[in-house]
């Protein structure tokens, strides 16, 4: 696509191809409208098309080898004139695009000229007039005089930028210029730099006027070419909103928008010597820095030791720049107008560019004997000023400085890296690279955030755990959308029969009213409610999976840091991340298979919701007053009615968005602060119970097995819970007495099943046969006997084992005239067996229930009295309840950082920085972050930074979670140990964001793209900086035709039932 700017005598072309079909276009603007001729070429086939103001729109038909591919070409006018293309490839694959815009700037815009006089200094004065709607006010005109005298007329365009001219003297002429620069926001300036007086070289920089020209603003596609022309005489209103009515396909909506993983890639040393400029040098002011970032007062002893060299005292006197125009020429050239110019002209031939910047040709700039000399004392002077955080227009100046260094030193030795025009932007594109040896500045007598112990009843820390938060990565923002193509008859509904000779009324009437009383689901959510949906749990986020290994990474820079050696994956991504044949990864192919789960679980709650509805449908029609008739009492035949659902057919579109770059939060108990403010405002005293695997409970128990005959009971008192009964014995005994005096006696012991015999206990008493000293009692147990002897009474024990279940027979001889044995054979339950552990998994079932109950009525009671505080409708931002509760938290995280800083650089005035926070932090971090995408899951437990397990340490509970719970995201964000959030930056503020996280608090304040990257992040700013030089847009990665059911019905024309072979595919892929 061309970034061109058009008039009435230019014309414009280019090329779009998409699946073997190659478009070639040529467009003429004629009297303010557009004239295209496109010539399209698919499998050896051609076919030409014309379109102009009377002839907007174009149809093609192109027949190939394998496959025909039909469409049509148009013009769409409205704000933005589209050259757009719909193609059809055989009846599966649809293709839209819009192939190029151009803005319309003409005189029917409502704008009038403007004009303006300055006086600037020592007799200096501009007059400019900026032309209105006629010239679309991107042209101007600006008079500069002297002393009265006009000195030159600058006339300025988009296509011409800056003028130059120069002013007599009798020593020599200076130099005086006028720039106009129009932003991608739309707005335009106007400046002018003028000598100082006439007998200095120093130049100062005025601001003349600021305006808004017709450019497009943030809500409007950004045109690839600008057409100033005449006004759109034919333009409809309507065309614009209703193309894809023109196409018979409806406007696209989103179904998810979701995030994928991206690889880091290895920077290259030639990427980062051109992407990165280096302030290092072996000078004395850098040494001593780096010495003294050890130690208890490292941060003083450095910013003691920058403020030495700021103001100039020894031993670095003279070595600070404190202006840039005053260092020797033609460094005093480099000053901020002309660079702005220079850099933001993106110059297809650098060394023009350098040349006239310079005034010198690049090799002699940087050959001068001065040039390593003073490029250093502006390296020192900017590592100083960062150190201190102070002075950050003087911070700015010399990085634009060190920019033009940077470039002319690769223009004048390496030229050969500038290979196109990506390469030179690069280039000019470059971010200061900070020492590691010096940054960041440490933080001295301060607790870190990761670390912090400190509880306050206001603050995010309501427990012992801490929040943190960390880089985690690129990741790829995905979209996919539903374009509805068609309706098609589904499953058979229901079957109407009226029998011959019969007449049936059905009352019908409040269907409609029924429908809309009780619809539980609908089609039309928007972006945020489907993502709180979907992607809000940690099974379907790719992302929540991420693990980060840039702490170990960043050990392993050589000397000179920027070399590196990684010896594994900055993700847990397997294989290669260019998905090349020879990886067994394909990241392309995974993230169209991520994308396809999202969709099939979009579209399972779809068809759930409608099954609902078809319930209640069906419910209603019975139930209705109004009457339908249906009279057979005459006819010949019974009658049917075969009813089928309706379901839409969409076409599914995969659309790559852009990059962004991940931070990932963990808040511990995030609903926790809000439930105490509750409390206190209800006077109630609501707390969540404990869970009984929790680590903290009295006793926890994480399955039955830990269930035991000591703990079950205060387990049960604690939960009050129902219906639990004591254990089996863990002993019993069997006993058996034989009395009498015949010679022999018999019995069984029978040892309870499941049980097993331990010992047997023998007791005995006899008497003595008259003129007997002696008698003999024996006893024959099982296969073993045992004979007794004096005394009697006696006792004896032995130890038998026998099996569950087991009969043990007895029996008993004796000579003695009477005797008594009493036999007691004790049983144990083992701890294994089936009645035990049936045992301990139904008390381990009623304890859960137990709690269940519990947790059930603590989140009904929560639920009760936040009701009336709930919003009902989400705020602007489109943000719930549950994800404006997490924004606030993690604002909070992020200002932690700031508030640690402000302790240290103003331990006694610290009281000031509570406006900041108001009114500087929380809006910049609001429009940083995009917290309307960000990715949640909740976690039972809190886990720390540095746990090894993380995140793989899941807990029982997120096993247990009944359906009920993980569909109540209410219920899962208040009884959240932890909760995981990781949010997307807004891509004008990536830098600036790592530089506040990396540095731990400090804000940079000049220009976003001119942050400067500390070393052990630049791999991952190399890559973002790819991203933002290729300016890769909206891809259409892959579609794939979607059926979702409907709650409408529709009445077959036969009244024969469907019958389908065993095997048959149905037309979207899927077995009927």
């Amino acid at each position: 696509m061309a970034n061109t700017i058009m008039n009435n005598s230019q014309s414009d072309s280019g090329t779009w191809q998409e699946q073997g079909l190659y478009v070639v276009w040529t467009s003429e603007l004629i009297d303010g409208m557009i004239n295209a001729d496109l010539v399209l070429e698919f499998e050896g086939g051609k076919q030409h098309c014309h379109l102009s103001p009377s002839n907007k729109c174009d149809t093609f038909n192109i027949k190939g080898t394998q496959q025909t591919v039909s469409g049509t070409v148009e013009l769409i006018y409205g704000d933005v004139i589209k050259l757009f293309i719909q193609a059809r490839f055989g009846e599966a694959r649809e293709r839209t695009k819009d192939i190029h815009h151009w803005l319309i700037c003409n005189d029917s815009t409502p704008c009038d000229a403007t004009n303006g006089s300055k006086d600037l200094n020592h007799g200096w004065r501009a007059d400019w007039w900026v032309e209105g709607a006629k010239k679309a006010c991107m042209e101007s005109t600006t008079t500069l005089f002297y002393e009265g005298t006009e000195v030159g007329t600058a006339k300025l365009s988009p296509s011409l930028s800056r003028w130059v001219t120069s002013l007599p003297t009798p020593n020599e002429d200076l130099e005086c210029s006028v720039t106009q620069r129009i932003g991608a926001d739309g707005r335009a300036t106007l400046a002018a730099t003028v000598p100082y007086d006439t007998n200095s070289k120093q130049t100062i920089h005025h601001l003349l006027a600021k305006w808004l020209a017709n450019t497009p603003d943030t809500h409007t596609t950004a045109p690839d070419t600008i057409v100033i022309g005449q006004p759109c005489s034919n333009t409809s209103p309507q065309e614009s909103s209703s193309m894809y009515k023109n196409h018979h396909v409806s406007e696209p909506r989103c179904c998810s928008c979701f995030s994928y993983p991206k690889a880091i890639r290895l920077p290259s040393k030639v990427d980062i010597h051109k992407q990165f400029i280096s302030i290092t040098n072996k000078n004395a002011f850098q040494s001593a820095l780096a010495s003294k970032r050890t130690g208890s007062n490292a941060r003083k002893n450095m910013q003691t030791e920058a403020a030495t060299f700021i103001t100039n005292k020894a031993p670095y006197a003279g070595q600070c720049v404190k202006e840039i125009t005053g260092m020797p020429t033609p460094f005093n050239r480099l000053i901020a107008p002309e660079i702005d110019v220079f850099l933001a002209s993106s110059p297809k031939d650098l060394a023009s560019g350098l040349n006239e910047l310079l005034q010198i040709p690049a090799n002699k700039f940087v050959s001068q004997s001065q040039y390593a000399e003073q490029k250093s004392r502006l390296q020192d002077s900017l590592t100083a000023l960062l150190v201190l955080n102070c002075q950050p227009a003087q911070q700015s100046a010399i990085i634009a400085a060190l920019m033009v260094c940077h470039a002319a030193e690769i223009e004048a030795n390496e030229a050969d890296l500038l290979t196109d025009e990506h390469s030179i932007k690069a280039v000019l594109s470059a971010n200061i690279l900070l020492d590691a040896t010096i940054f960041p500045v440490p933080l001295t007598n301060t607790t870190d955030i990761h670390s912090s112990d400190q509880a306050d009843s206001d603050d995010i820390d309501s427990g012992t755990e801490t929040p943190y938060l960390k880089l985690l990565g690129l990741a790829e923002l995905m979209m996919l959308e539903h374009r509805l193509m068609c309706y098609r008859s589904g499953k058979l509904a229901y079957v109407e029969n009226v029998m011959r000779g019969q007449t049936r009324e059905i009352a019908t009437s409040s269907v409609q009213e029924s429908i809309s009383a009780h619809t539980i689901g609908s089609h039309s959510q928007d972006k945020t409610n489907i993502e709180e949906r979907l992607d809000g749990q940690s099974e379907l986020s790719p992302l929540l999976g991420i693990k980060k290994t840039f702490e170990n990474i960043q050990q392993q820079y050589d000397s000179s840091g920027l070399n590196v050696t990684l010896s594994g994956d900055y993700f847990e991504l397997p294989g290669d991340y260019s998905g090349t044949e020879s990886s067994p990864f394909n990241y392309v192919s995974d993230a169209q298979e991520f994308a396809r789960s999202v969709e099939r679980q979009f579209v399972d709650k779809l068809e759930s919701s409608v099954d609902q509805r078809r319930h209640k449908l069906t419910n209603s029609m019975q139930s209705s007053s109004q009457m339908h008739r249906y009279e057979n009492v005459n006819g010949q035949s019974h009658l049917t009615g075969l009813y089928r659902w309706i379901s839409e057919v969409f076409s599914t579109h995969l659309y790559y968005e852009g990059e962004r770059l991940m931070v990932e939060m963990i808040l511990p108990s995030p609903a926790a602060n809000f439930i105490d403010r509750q409390n206190g405002l209800f006077d109630r005293n609501l707390h969540l119970p404990i869970a009984p695997y929790d680590p903290n409970a009295t006793t926890p128990i994480n399955s039955p097995a830990d269930i035991t005959r000591s703990n079950y009971l205060p387990l049960s008192n604690e939960y009050l819970a129902e219906n639990i009964k004591a254990p089996p014995a863990a002993e019993v005994t069997v006993s058996q007495t034989l009395i009498g005096n015949p010679p022999l006696t018999t019995t069984t012991l029978k040892v309870p099943d499941q049980y097993e015999a331990k010992s047997l206990d023998i007791a005995y008493a006899y008497l003595l046969p008259e003129g007997a000293s002696a008698v003999t009692l024996d006893l024959l147990i099982g296969d073993h006997t045992q004979s007794l002897s004096d005394p009697s009474p006696a006792h004896a024990s032995i130890i038998y084992q026998r099996d569950p279940g087991a009969s043990l027979p007895v029996a008993v001889i004796t000579t003695a005239v009477e005797y008594a044995v009493t036999l007691t054979l004790t049983c144990q339950l083992n701890d294994k067996t089936d009645i035990y552990i049936e045992w301990q998994r139904k008390t381990f079932d009623a304890i859960m229930a137990a709690y269940l109950r519990d947790k059930a009525h603590y989140m009904e009671a929560i639920e009760a009295q936040i009701d009336t505080l709930l919003p009902k409708k989400r705020d602007s931002s489109g943000l719930g309840f549950q994800e404006q509760q997490l924004k606030q938290q993690g604002i909070q995280l992020l200002i932690k950082l700031f508030s640690q800083q402000t302790e240290i650089a103003n331990p006694s005035e610290s009281a000031w920085y509570g406006d900041v926070i108001n009114f500087q932090l929380i809006p910049f971090f609001d429009c940083a972050l995009s917290w309307g995408d960000m990715t949640i899951a909740y976690y039972p437990d809190y886990f720390g930074p540095d746990d090894s397990e993380r995140p793989d340490w899941l807990k029982l509970e997120q096993k247990r979670q009944t359906t009920e719970d993980s569909a109540n995201n209410l219920s899962a964000f208040i009884a959240a140990g932890a909760a995981r959030i990781i949010v997307p930056i807004v891509p004008a503020y990536t830098l600036p964001v790592i530089y506040y996280l990396k540095s731990e608090g400090l804000f940079w304040l000049g220009q976003a793209e001119r942050t400067p990257v500390f070393v052990s992040e630049h791999y991952l700013v190399s890559n973002w900086k790819d991203f933002l030089i290729q300016k890769n847009t909206r891809k259409d990665i892959q579609q794939w035709q979607t059926e979702i059911p409907t709650s409408m019905m529709i009445l077959d024309s036969s009244d024969t039932l469907p019958s389908f072979d065993q095997g048959s595919v149905h037309p979207l892929g899927r077995e009927e």
